[in-house]
């Protein structure tokens, strides 16, 4: 078994990427005694966006006006109740921090420094001179069975499509997005599931199961990883959907919310 240093890079999203990190943080004992070391968690403002006014706007744009108030409510629960990431801290027995950008020169030294730097819904697109830092380069994880279903909101557009099963990548990171080589993927089961929420909170969970078997495995994947092929042009690619395609997804007998 390899002992790994691992950074990892996520957003600011205490509803889903929250979920992920509760899951991932009962992983904690079995990570550590098996040598790996989570250095650090940097957290980066959600979906990119440089306001949340601006955020607010493009979600609205998406769920209408009852969905919004019900995702808000979501949000302001989260805030009241203790921030997610504490504990997770603590239980990783790591350091958290806000950061407007992990394309900076200094941290792209810092990294230098680590094994690996794993993407979970980071919300800023690598630099080359990111990719290349890590001793063992940038990984992400996308909840779409690439080279199917690359871009934004992945699991929406797979409902839409009436996929019963949601497809997850575990991808090495290349300059082009959602181009890297695959060195995992598994599918969620959501014959059951009757909104959006639901879904992907079910792939945020089972996602974090999935980024703790990359990492007790990494010898193998290492291994391997020489012999995978990148995901090159093929498959479909997908923006964040609008308000006529929420609209689609209710037809088909789902809820956002």
């Amino acid at each position: 078994m390899r002992e790994l240093t691992v950074v990892f890079v996520t957003q600011d999203d205490p509803i889903y990427v929250g979920t992920f990190w509760l899951e991932f943080s009962k992983f904690a004992n079995e990570l550590r005694e098996n040598g790996i070391e989570i250095k650090k968690i940097v957290v980066l403002k959600p979906l990119g966006k440089s306001s949340k006014t601006e955020l607010l706007k493009q979600l609205f744009n998406f769920y209408g006006l009852v969905d919004t108030f019900k995702l808000g409510l979501k949000f302001i629960k989260s805030n009241l109740t203790k921030n997610p990431m504490v504990s997770v801290v603590r239980d990783l027995n790591t350091e958290l921090i806000y950061a407007q950008s992990v394309n900076t020169n200094d941290f792209v030294q810092q990294v230098k420094e680590v094994d690996i730097v794993f993407s979970i819904a980071a919300s800023e697109i690598f630099q080359s001179t990111l990719l290349n830092a890590p001793k063992y380069g940038c990984f992400n994880i996308h909840s779409g069975p690439l080279p199917n279903y690359k871009g934004m909101m992945p699991v929406f557009w797979q409902m839409l499509n009436g996929e019963k099963k949601i497809g997850i990548t575990i991808h090495k990171m290349v300059e082009k997005l959602d181009a890297g080589e695959i060195v995992l993927q598994d599918f969620v089961d959501i014959s059951d599931v009757r909104s959006l929420d639901e879904a992907i909170k079910s792939t945020k969970k089972h996602a974090a199961s999935m980024v703790k078997k990359f990492l007790l495995t990494f010898d193998d994947i290492l291994r391997n990883l020489s012999a995978q092929e990148r995901i090159l042009q093929k498959g479909s690619y997908f923006s964040f959907p609008s308000r006529k395609h929420a609209k689609q997804l209710k037809k088909r007998g789902y809820k956002l919310i």
